[in-house]
């Protein structure tokens, strides 16, 4: 019970409000009904993000990227307030059944979605069955039998079995509320004109270069502060350090550690900074020679020094990771620390048949933090004789190459979504979900596939924490990750344009939560 409370705590930090000055309006964001004002650009945010989503469609891709688009174009049945606490968010409320098996929602009515339709508990039913077919959501679907909508707003999910992490799944925005018309019409080209019922509705994305968000009108809920969004994907950390300074744009993510105090002492600058969800980390393809020798992993493993790594692209901001999830995440376990030994390392080398070294190739994406870790390991595993050659592409091609299992060693980050650490350990490294599901480590054990098993269906929080520490031992033990640094959330804000922002622990939450200046 007292770890339990540990994490709650971790949990509830990973959530805060920066404000920097004035109140933030009241709750109708600012209002004013003039379109002219409502449009104008003191009420445009500008955004520079570190990537552009892979796709507009939630039921293709589950990256970073595309979840802060669709956190504000789609919505969910459910939702995590600031307390921690999972609330009904399009559902007005719901029930589950004596045995568990059965989830019965009650919808708002009046939701439009962007194209002006009311969303019907058809759409409910039409979104969810529509996503169990997706590989990439296999990880948060596979418990579901069927949802079928009872009336116009009463949908009901049948499970499979009993599923602990089911009401968290609600709160993942890849689970939205689809427009079934919408969808139906576009076919295989709806990734190219999304439609949610969130407050902002798609306006047009210039690949490589900015997407635009604009106010829906007939948002069932409070105006936003900034009805117009522009975002610009701007790679290179310091290059957005530089358009934060010159106000070109509002708000930056991942301010380099090099920049922080830079963008904190800034004139008309400051840093909104949370404990992070993520980590960092470097996977090993488990079906790939010579990784499908547990010794080789190992041995990599040990030839990584994650207390300098952590140091060099930290400077002292972050901590070494221990486990697959951050330390802010329910039923973290320190069992996955990594040992940096040299030694080790060659001797395991020379075990497993290869006493002059090896021949390896680390893939990654463009992004400068990735590409920085991604040459220091490289000098790393010099030292142990693991000659590595790099291979940096740009973010969608290196995500459908992990996927596929065309990489040996890949560096990437990895968060998790839910409150609940499920959909990561489930996606990740059960044998199921192998390949296009979320496993692009291709781990097969059926060890793990067990404790995760147990871990889904297990109600009672002391147990499940058991489960999921001899889940963390045993995955430090066959190394499909090595687990670098834990992320600290930093975002650079103009404080000349923005007044409040609300941070959480993978993200800023939704663009409608963030107050301007008046």
């Amino acid at each position: 019970m007292k770890k339990m409370k540990k994490m709650l705590a971790l949990l509830l930090a990973a959530l805060m409000v920066f404000s920097v000055v004035g109140c933030g309006g009241d709750n109708n964001g600012g209002g004013g009904s003039d379109s002219e004002e409502l449009y104008s650009e003191a009420r445009t945010l500008n955004v520079a993000l570190t990537s552009e989503p892979a796709s507009m469609d939630p039921t293709q891709t589950i990256d970073t990227w595309s979840d802060t688009v669709f956190t504000n174009i789609y919505e969910t049945l459910m939702e995590v307030n600031e307390k921690g606490e999972i609330v009904p968010k399009l559902a007005e409320s719901y029930e589950a059944s004596a045995d568990g098996l059965t989830y019965t929602f009650k919808l708002k009515k009046g939701v439009k979605f962007h194209n002006g339709e009311e969303m019907k508990a058809s759409d409910v039913a039409f979104s969810f069955n529509r996503a169990k077919e997706a590989a990439i959501l296999k990880s948060v679907t596979a418990d579901f039998d069927n949802v079928e909508a009872t009336d116009d707003y009463t949908v009901v999910f049948h499970l499979n079995k009993v599923s602990a992490p089911f009401m968290s799944n609600m709160t993942y925005v890849c689970l939205c509320v689809l427009s079934e018309k919408a969808v139906t019409e576009a076919g295989e080209d709806y990734y190219k004109s999304p439609i949610g019922t969130g407050p902002y509705k798609f306006e047009k994305w210039d690949q490589g270069v900015e997407l635009d968000l604009t106010y829906f009108e007939d948002y069932w809920g409070n105006t936003p502060d900034f009805t117009k969004v522009k975002l610009r994907f701007i790679p290179e950390a310091t290059s957005r350090t530089i358009e934060l300074e010159a106000g070109s744009v509002d708000l930056i993510t991942d301010v380099a550690a090099t920049d922080l105090s830079r963008v904190e002492d800034g004139e008309n600058m400051a840093l909104a900074t949370a404990v992070g969800m993520a980590i960092r980390l470097m996977a090993m393809n488990c079906s790939a020679e010579p990784l499908t020798d547990v010794r080789v992993r190992q041995a990599i493993a040990y030839a990584i020094d994650c207390e300098a790594i952590n140091q060099a692209m930290n400077l002292g901001h972050g901590t070494v990771a221990t486990a697959p999830i951050s330390d802010a995440v329910m039923f973290h376990s320190e069992v996955g620390k990594n040992e940096f030994n040299l030694d080790k390392a060659k001797e395991l080398l020379t075990e497993a048949g290869y006493p002059d070294g090896l021949d390896i190739t680390l893939s990654t994406d463009t992004r400068k933090e990735y590409s920085d870790v991604c040459v220091i390991l490289q000098q790393q595993l010099a030292k142990a004789n693991i000659r590595v050659t790099l291979d940096n592409t740009e973010w969608a091609v290196f995500l459908d190459k992990a996927y596929q299992g065309d990489t040996q060693l890949f560096m990437l980050g990895y968060s998790c979504s839910t409150p609940d650490p499920d959909a990561l350990f489930y996606s990740c490294f059960h044998s199921a979900n192998i390949g296009p599901q979320g496993g692009m480590a291709y781990l097969q054990d059926e060890e793990v596939d067990r404790l995760i098993d147990a871990s889904r269906t297990e109600l009672d929080t002391a147990k499940r924490t058991e489960l999921y520490e001899q889940l963390q031992a045993k995955l430090a033990e066959l190394k499909p990750w090595v687990y670098l640094y834990n992320t600290t959330v930093n975002y650079g804000i103009n404080t000349a344009k923005i007044a409040e922002i609300k941070v959480a622990g993978s993200s800023v939450q939704p663009y409608y939560n963030i107050k301007r200046v008046k």
